[in-house]
């Protein structure tokens, strides 16, 4: 929780509505599963910009994301 706290008050300030929701698990898993459990139209990840042979090395949750998703996904850089 303390991991959000500086993005919840920033979303508070604007007076943005937000929820949260905290898994446990594989990352790419859980945020493909929930998409699909709350009916959602699309998942917006940032990303840590590695190069492409670096993800393809160590792997990385936003392309697995992009595998798993029942839904389109943007990546932002």
């Amino acid at each position: 929780m303390a991991a959000l706290k500086t993005a919840m008050q920033k979303f508070d300030a604007a007076k943005l509505k937000y929820h949260y929701h905290i898994g446990v698990g594989e990352e790419a898993d859980i945020i493909s599963k929930y998409a699909k459990e709350k009916g959602c139209d699309q998942i917006i990840m940032g990303t840590r910009g590695r190069g492409t042979v670096s993800n393809l090395v160590l792997g990385s949750v936003a392309t697995k994301v992009i595998h798993l998703s029942p839904v389109p996904v943007l990546l932002v850089k």
